[in-house]
């Protein structure tokens, strides 16, 4: 057997015991067929649950919420980004909710594996290490702990090492691929654009700690520069729509500023750590491994600096996500967009993954179990301990998702309100999530409203603006009527009646794209005091279609990305053509050599 056949055949063992792993870890949640709706998860299901609705409706592409978010056509799709979910709402057409869930978050786990695998066996070439890192970080007790609400921050986090791949490179090993960093952000930035501003945050910090090391500051700062350049390129379309329908609309975010409340201190993520509970931690193995990286300090600087580099970082950044870090004072400046300094801890997991891999290898190595057979059952070994390490920090889930949780609500129709509730804590199955939109989205649900409409600012505040929107009321001269309403993608039809002439008030939200139909006609409309589309009509019976289309430049924008993209994989594929090649010139001239010899 060659070698290149030899390790093909390791890798296959490596994807086949991911993927056994992932599902053994999965399934004893999809078997209680229920799943937990509480936090930011309902923000997302509903995101997918109005894109599946549109994809059925033979529309690919979602900008407004019109069978989700109370009706009131937000824009969230606009803005913050939905590329992930769309396997998600096509899993949808298939299974039932709880399966297409659990079926997608199995693979965002199982995907995360390959690419942390890949990723490191590129950099170390040595797949005991690779094996050990991936897991470390992807069933790590951060990432795990915030699947079940974080959604977005929780697939982000799977790129993290395409990241540092790319950082790898243009600092230690071949500039020329600086593209790889490129790829790393722009997948990152499709998933979850706070995540992108924390991975800025951590370049740099890299780049002034190695830079003071190396001073190679050249060939560093042309990396860095075509890299930026590149995933401008690659993430045009968020960014096309950001520019025509955010900037300068007052159009308003999440909230701003650190949640001081939210921010634990080093001793809490100490202790989260001992008892190896998810979220706020960095688990039990995590820090069981930092621990003796720290005894051994002294022999790793003499070894290996650059996981020393890697040790220091994530000490940093661990410390940076607690209240050591004095948030009170900054938490209102730039930095504090991130809103929640825990989120520093997938950073934190990355480069102590990183170090503890390392570790994990050099002492399997002390062992000299070389052989295949002994490489193989470490792997597995490996995998079961992650297994179990898995049910140990979820186990508050499976209480929850087995119904033994009081703090959980089931819902049903005596439940089910006008819409004007939040969300409580609710075990969700295939027959009650079809009740889940009949509630307000917890965290989320004025997200990216016209600021006109929400009337509020910071906190959250409900008033009587943006409530007669979401309970959708239709004005008539000022007066409240009944109005039939009817939802499509990107679009929500009212069926009207006017005696007289009037001024008609809708209640959907209004962006830069935002158009008025009447009878099929398009028309121009005014804004009314609550930021609606409003519209003067004689006497008559309309049916007013209020919709979102984007601009040209968007589609131009999907162009350029995919074209770019196109480029890369014809470059990728030129230059492992071009490498065979040369290869295969070598190997004959050394064949030339040993004929003549």
């Amino acid at each position: 057997m060659s070698r290149n056949k030899e390790i093909d055949t390791k890798n296959i063992f490596v994807v086949i015991l991911f993927l056994i792993t992932t599902i053994l870890m999965v399934y004893p949640l999809l078997r209680t067929g229920n799943m937990l709706a509480f936090s930011d998860w309902i923000f997302h299901s509903s995101r997918s649950y109005q894109i599946y609705q549109n994809i059925k409706r033979g529309t690919f592409l979602t900008y407004i919420a019109t069978d989700t978010f109370q009706h009131t056509g937000v824009g969230n799709f606009l803005f913050y980004p939905t590329l992930y979910l769309y396997p998600w709402s096509l899993l949808q057409l298939f299974l039932k909710p709880v399966t297409a869930y659990y079926v997608w978050y199995a693979g965002i786990i199982f995907t995360g594996l390959l690419v942390s695998y890949f990723s490191m066996l590129a950099i170390c070439k040595d797949k005991i290490i690779s094996y050990v890192f991936s897991f470390l970080f992807i069933v790590s007790n951060y990432h795990i702990g915030i699947g079940n609400y974080r959604l977005a921050e929780f697939i982000a986090i799977i790129f993290f090492p395409i990241v540092f791949f790319g950082l790898y490179n243009i600092f230690f090993r071949d500039a020329n691929k600086w593209w790889l960093l490129s790829i790393g952000v722009s997948l990152i930035f499709y998933a979850h654009i706070l995540s992108v501003i924390i991975t800025l945050e951590v370049i740099v910090t890299f780049t002034l700690l190695v830079l003071a090391i190396k001073k190679e500051f050249k060939k560093v700062f042309i990396g860095l520069l075509k890299s930026v350049c590149l995933t401008l390129l690659l993430v045009l379309p968020v960014m096309c729509q950001f520019l025509t329908d955010y900037i300068g609309k007052s159009v308003s975010s999440a909230q701003p500023g650190v949640a001081i409340s939210l921010t634990p201190s080093l001793q809490t993520i100490l202790q989260n750590s001992l008892s190896n509970s998810g979220g706020d931690s960095i688990g039990l193995i995590l820090l069981l491994l930092s621990m003796y990286i720290f005894v051994k300090i002294d022999v790793y600087v003499k070894e290996n600096k650059k996981l020393v580099l890697f040790y220091v970082i994530a000490i940093l950044f661990l410390l940076v996500s607690t209240t050591v870090f004095p948030w009170e004072v900054y938490g209102k400046t730039i930095i504090g967009v991130i809103q929640i300094p825990p989120r520093y801890l997938g950073y934190v997991t990355l480069f102590l993954s990183i170090s503890g891999s390392y570790v994990v290898g050099k002492l399997y190595r002390k062992l000299k179990l070389s052989s295949v057979m002994w490489s193989g059952a470490f792997l597995i070994f490996i995998s079961i301990i992650f297994i179990f390490n898995y049910q140990s920090m979820n186990r508050n889930t499976f209480v929850a998702t087995s119904g033994a949780d009081p703090n959980y609500i089931v819902l049903n129709k005596t439940n089910v309100t006008d819409g004007t509730e939040d969300l409580p804590q609710a075990l969700v199955n295939d027959n009650n999530y079809k009740y889940l939109w009949d509630y307000r989205v917890l965290y989320g649900e004025l997200d990216y409203w016209p600021m006109k409409s929400r009337l509020s600012t910071g906190v959250v505040d409900y008033n009587d603006r943006n409530l007669s929107i979401i309970k959708g009321y239709v004005y008539v001269n000022k007066k409240r009527e009944n109005a039939i309403r009817k939802y499509s993608a990107n679009q929500i039809d009212y069926k009207v009646r006017l005696s007289n002439n009037s001024t008609v008030d809708l209640p959907t939200l209004v962006y830069s794209g935002t158009y008025v139909k009447v009878n099929g006609e398009e028309r121009a409309f005014e804004l009314s005091n609550r930021g609606t589309p409003t519209l003067k009509l004689p006497q008559g019976n309309y049916n007013i279609s209020v919709g979102y289309k984007p601009t040209l430049q968007f589609y131009l924008s999907i162009l350029v990305t995919v074209a770019t993209v196109l480029l890369l994989l014809i470059r990728g594929i030129y230059q492992k053509i071009r490498k065979k090649e040369i290869d295969h010139e070598i190997l004959c001239n050394r064949s030339g050599r040993a004929t003549r010899s």
